[in-house]
């Protein structure tokens, strides 16, 4: 199977990788902008990654920022380990909400969507991958319908790998 990133920093990863694990979390009012965070197996060590591209609107001329951090490798086990244990790769690719008769709450926010975050996640192992893209998970099921076992894996999955970052 052949697995294809159009970023030319995201495929420079993936060719050094062993286990790649892309968070990346769009905005509905900035679909341009990339806000990566990233795990990286590399050599038998793992690497924190934060690559953010600009929009095409900016008139600088570095487009993007990358930093990177070796982290503990009992900390990029750990996490990949949640991944692992939870079999990430198996919960449903795509969740946009709620369905009908899983609303518990029915607030105008929860049936109308709203403008929200996106959010995905790619894990990559060897020749596999596994690429999960979640519409506002944490409000869907702490707000409007809880208990939905892979939006649940997702979150923890994604919360995992989101806290070796400090927030903006």
């Amino acid at each position: 199977m052949a697995i294809i990133l159009k970023d030319s920093v995201l495929k420079s990863l993936h060719t050094k990788s062993s286990i790649l694990i892309i968070l990346n979390r769009i905005s509905a009012h900035s679909m341009i902008k990339k806000d990566y965070k990233i795990l990286s197996l590399q050599q038998k060590k793992w690497i924190a990654i934060q690559y953010f591209v600009k929009d095409a609107f900016t008139s600088n001329e570095n487009r993007f920022d990358y930093n990177e951090a070796k982290l503990d490798n009992n900390i990029g086990d750990s996490i990949f380990q949640i991944f692992t244990k939870n079999k990430f790769w198996k919960i449903k690719d795509i969740d946009n909400g709620c369905k009908e008769n899983e609303y518990r709450n029915t607030h105008n926010s929860c049936t109308s969507g709203g403008s929200a975050s996106n959010f995905e996640i790619i894990l990559i192992r060897k020749l596999k991958i596994s690429t999960k893209n979640y519409f506002n998970p944490i409000f869907y099921e702490t707000e409007c319908c809880p208990g939905n076992k892979d939006r649940q894996i997702f979150i923890k999955c994604f919360n995992a790998v989101n806290s070796l970052f400090p927030p903006p």
